[in-house]
């Protein structure tokens, strides 16, 4: 579960992470002490949704500033970011190399080209896929299929979409069995977030 407001909630206790959105910045700084008061709980399992997006109304400079400052919390807490990124890889990565962030990150709902895919992964990223694997599948075959096993995630965002129609259309499009790819995403959650779903 992810949160881009009522930072409170992680309170509960559940798995969540945290992030300030690009496309909702309305009283950031507010915003920004509320996160860094509950992203250290054990069971924020990362930071994110965060990012840039030149397609959303909010000022760049700021989506930046807050980016940033999300960037250096993780770095911290030495936890995951997940990433939202519209026309802004170029900053995006630029930004994660100025900070030298070592952390796990992960590009969410990724729908770009393979090329970009394995430029992504070969500089140490990961990229989770959802409903583009539905609706673009002949595309998202080969992307998915020129990056490793283990750089792939899978999810279903704010998709009215079951979650199982998206792993079987992933094992579909990878040509493996379903259990197979469910090991591969299980090993892949328990590295990047430092848990054991079995316990």
């Amino acid at each position: 579960m992810n949160f881009y407001s009522q930072f409170e909630l992680a309170a509960s206790g559940s798995y969540c992470t945290l992030g300030l959105h690009p496309w909702f910045l309305e009283n950031y700084d507010l915003n920004l002490d509320i996160l860094k008061k509950y992203a250290h709980l054990p069971n924020v399992l990362g930071i994110g949704e965060c990012g840039l997006d030149k397609d959303c109304l909010t000022d760049f400079e700021t989506q930046k500033s807050v980016f940033k400052q999300q960037i250096l919390l993780a770095k911290v807490l030495n936890k995951p970011l997940i990433l939202h990124c519209v026309k802004s890889y170029d900053a995006v990565l630029r930004m994660l190399n100025e900070i030298k962030f070592k952390q796990i990150v992960i590009f969410h709902g990724f729908n770009k080209k393979a090329t970009l895919a394995k430029q992504l992964v070969q500089q140490g990223f990961h990229l989770s896929f959802g409903a583009s694997l539905l609706t673009n599948p002949i595309k998202m075959k080969q992307v998915l299929n020129s990056i490793p096993l283990k750089a792939i995630f899978l999810e279903t965002d704010d998709a009215k979409i079951d979650i199982e129609a998206i792993y079987l259309q992933a094992a579909l499009l990878l040509n493996i069995s379903l259990q197979d790819l469910i090991l591969h995403i299980q090993n892949n959650f328990e590295k990047a977030f430092k848990i054991n779903l079995q316990e």
